[in-house]
């Protein structure tokens, strides 16, 4: 399938699955089915079946039909980033985990200097196939106190060090970026962090490193073309020419789903797939932070105003400077 995608003229493809058992090689599987039976009767009264012949030809057809070896080859021939999942179950840590993060003098991200998600565990994909890919972040999602998903979390912290989302290191490859800037704003609190730069594209967030989802519709409003028909070749190329696709699954069995502002029922790949667009379209909404000295400033003002000019005016203008106060506090929110 990847190599449909490639040669549709797929240019980023983002794995939202985690690959973190290595698959059975039946040749392998049926040499040591063989060592099983090699005292039974059936061997003992087919005397004529040399035994270790047939381990021998197993031996040598086995990494022809190495399933993991396969993609591996696939995945250093492509750009594919590989998903993973982070826990906070400190006794599960399966499989190879990425690089984690770098700044533009190539120093690695510290988690200390900022408020982000500290994880204690994971849940990644296998050695062979995270080394042949060479990429990967992670696709874990942290819904709010009502369970509902509204911030998409692009940067995690484990073993002191920060891995991205797979949404940003999805648009990092898209965006030929091999490192990320973090930028950070003084507020009342202190250095708080403020947005990411990747490749001159900056990414608002809030100080833990999330950003709120751009829902662009309900589910299954982005394009989606079933595995099958790109294993069939039932797609029109052009739809794929310099698209970035993300794999995944929107089956209610595979548990990938999540309740959302705009459905009850949302596909995480699709969440990923707005995370991206909202990155690469620079289409993401932030939320003002009141707590800089000019939001202080700001609530200050209006506070006054209100408490001493509102009382004295009329009803006509009273109505006019309230919508005009409405106009100006969306103004400094959008800004």
């Amino acid at each position: 399938m990847l190599s449909a995608l490639q040669n549709a003229g797929v240019v980023v493809v983002g794995m939202d699955m985690v690959m973190s058992s290595p698959e059975i090689n039946y040749a392998t599987s049926l040499k040591n089915k063989l060592k099983t039976m090699s005292s039974s009767t059936l061997f003992k009264q087919n005397n004529h079946i040399n035994n270790s012949t047939l381990e021998q030809m197993l031996d040598e057809i086995a990494p022809e039909v190495d399933n993991d070896q396969a993609l591996a080859r696939v995945l250093k021939n492509y750009d594919v980033t590989l998903g993973f999942l982070f826990h906070n179950l400190s006794d599960l840590r399966v499989g190879t985990l990425p690089n984690p993060l770098r700044n533009s003098k190539g120093e690695l991200l510290n988690p200390r200097k900022f408020k982000i998600q500290y994880f204690k565990g994971y849940n990644a994909s296998i050695d062979l196939l995270m080394r042949a890919s060479g990429h990967g972040g992670f696709v874990t999602n942290m819904p709010d106190s009502d369970g509902i998903i509204r911030r998409g979390l692009l940067l995690g912290s484990i073993n002191g060090k920060v891995y991205p989302s797979l949404a940003l290191m999805t648009a990092m490859r898209f965006l030929l970026a091999d490192h990320v800037d973090l930028i950070m704003h003084h507020t009342l609190r202190g250095e708080e962090l403020y947005g990411i730069d990747v490749a001159g594209t900056f990414i608002p967030t809030n100080n833990y490193g999330q950003v709120l989802i751009p829902f662009w519709g309900g589910p299954f409003t982005l394009p989606y073309i079933p595995a099958t028909d790109v294993l069939r070749g039932n797609f029109k190329a052009e739809d794929l020419a310099g698209a970035i696709a993300i794999v995944g699954s929107s089956a209610l069995l595979l548990n990938d789903l999540h309740v959302s502002p705009v459905a009850p029922i949302f596909p995480g790949v699709e969440v990923v797939g707005n995370l991206v667009t909202g990155i690469i379209g620079q289409q993401l909404a932030t939320i003002y932070d009141w707590h800089t000295s000019s939001g202080v400033l700001i609530i200050t003002g209006f506070g006054a105003l209100c408490a001493f000019v509102i009382p004295f005016l009329n009803i006509f203008l009273l109505i006019i400077t309230t919508i005009l106060l409405c106009i100006a506090v969306i103004a400094v929110c959008i800004s």
